[in-house]
């Protein structure tokens, strides 16, 4: 990317659903935008684009992942035309100044550090599996939902052997039609929740006709395979215990649980499988909001730690927006409006003139998307039983080998934070720098000391919050020239003066 090239009013950071909505809205205020993502092309988890099939329509890797792979190149195409540079391959991992960041950008010459600079940044960073420790879950085969889907979405990949899906939340649905479409051979899904908190809440759920009906479209779905003779055996309030085998997975041990997500002595069964997805719903993915100083807040069943932020997007951090799933888990619907919302405040705050009705109008939409999401998190709780369940020798950082138990050992009243703990036992200081870890080790540090994880906060980050070679940073500090400031239409003007969760 040449160096002009890296300069623009508004720099976006995540080409999913919420980056791309929120790069279009910031484009048709005048504003000029860059995105950053770090996957081999735009689109997110929802809008993947499958590896090669670019330009086609229909054929593997299903139905489904085609159909959400064809709106995605539908948005891609007119971020595009609206003039909006695109940047895939490129991870951020530093911040270099105000609104300026340094990333590592991979293209056909190699990787190289560069650094971006605008007048204002928007995080769209999404999120990543909520994976919590079990017995045996660092066995070759086992992975999680989202891995799967990518797998499933990018190559049309068709796993080997017995599949079977487990966790809790909506997001076992598409994934679950996503490999039958792939011809996979999915025995059974095990979904922690049960139907009866559906019933309990059906009147909360008038109003919000479009959301359950591609979830009815979903369960049509499935009914339809089962009457077609598909051997599909799909468990409410039951999970899985501990997965077993020798060098790899061979059986999965599951159990249905009581109200709290525990298991109930004498229920356990064993099942044959050559892969396992296990997946509790989605956490944030914070680290870019930590490293620009964006305050995070706790919130339970929604993402954990996630960007504070008002009812425009603005976090609190001059110059500084977010949307979609690292402001709160709320799904693809929520995650545009968002977006818009941010791309239109965010151009706002820098001088561009925007549509005040059009901001109105999303920030409408925007509190009726939150409900619903609000609404669905009740239906998925993640119970804090799982937590304690992890037994002492299961590890639970796998990068650095930090087991439970030592991670219970190091807990004391006088370490009181994430960072400490991190800091005494190494869990997090890994190449995923926390991101499967973290809150684990906030869960069981809060359950220790007998406090609310939103008192242990998150973990520090340092830069760079990406593994990244160390011959790139030498190469990046013999070379380095800062990027000029971006040119906007009020240069220096920040954004609103105040934040609310």
């Amino acid at each position: 990317m040449r160096q002009a090239d890296r300069k623009a009013d508004i720099l976006v950071i995540g080409a999913g659903p919420a980056g791309l909505n929120a790069a279009l809205a910031a484009a048709s205020a005048g504003a000029s935008v860059l995105v950053l993502d770090e996957n081999a092309s735009a689109g997110g988890q929802y809008f993947r684009q499958p590896i090669g099939l670019e330009d086609k329509s229909g054929g593997e890797p299903g139905r489904g992942a085609q159909t959400s792979a064809e709106k995605g190149r539908d948005l891609i195409a007119r971020a595009k035309a609206a003039g909006i540079r695109i940047a895939a391959h490129s991870t951020v991992i530093a911040r270099t100044g105000e609104h300026a960041l340094a990333f590592v950008e991979s293209g056909a010459d190699g990787e190289s550090i560069v650094e971006a600079r605008a007048a204002a940044i928007i995080l769209a960073t999404g999120a990543h599996d909520r994976a919590i420790a079990f017995p045996g879950w660092d066995l070759p085969g086992v992975l999680t939902p989202g891995g799967v889907q990518t797998l499933v979405k990018s190559s049309g990949a068709r796993l080997k052997g017995p599949v079977i899906l487990a966790g809790s939340g909506p997001f076992l649905m598409p994934v679950a039609r996503s490999l039958l479409e792939a011809g996979t051979n999915l025995t059974a899904v095990h979904e922690l929740a049960r139907p009866s908190r559906w019933l309990a809440r059906a009147g909360r759920m008038v109003g919000h006709g479009e959301r359950l009906a591609e979830l009815a479209g979903y369960a049509a779905y499935f009914v339809r395979q089962r009457l077609s003779g598909a051997r599909l055996d799909w468990r409410f309030g039951s999970r899985v215990v501990r997965a077993e085998g020798e060098g790899r997975l061979e059986r999965v041990v599951v159990a249905r649980c009581d109200a709290h997500g525990s298991p109930q002595p004498g229920t356990e069964s064993v099942r044959e499988a050559a892969f396992l997805a296990v997946g509790y719903g989605f956490v944030a993915s914070v680290q870019s909001a930590a490293l620009l100083g964006c305050r995070l807040l706790h919130r339970e069943n929604a993402g954990g730690f996630v960007v504070a932020h008002d009812e425009d997007m603005f976090t609190g951090t001059p110059g500084v927006f977010a949307a979609g799933e690292v402001a709160g888990i709320g799904g693809i619907a929520c995650a545009a409006i968002e977006g818009r919302l941010a791309g239109l405040c965010a151009a706002r705050s820098i001088g561009f003139a925007v549509d005040e009705r059009a901001i109105v109008a999303a920030r409408k939409e925007r509190r009726k998307r939150r409900a619903f999401a609000a609404l669905v998190a009740e239906l998925y709780p993640v119970p804090r039983s799982l937590y304690d369940a992890i037994p002492d020798d299961v590890v639970v950082c796998r990068c650095e080998e930090v087991s439970a138990g030592a991670i219970r050992a190091a807990c004391a009243p006088w370490i009181g934070d994430a960072s400490s703990l991190k800091a005494a036992t190494r869990c997090g200081m890994g190449r995923c720098q926390g991101r499967f870890c973290g809150h684990q080790l906030q869960e069981i540090l809060a359950r220790e000391n007998g406090v609310p994880v939103e008192d242990i906060g998150p973990m520090s980050m340092r830069p760079p919050i990406k593994p990244v070679a160390a011959r790139l940073l030498a190469a990046w500090g013999e070379r380095r020239e800062p990027v000029g400031a971006a040119s906007s239409a009020a240069q220096g003007v920040g954004g609103p003066d105040s934040a609310g969760p």
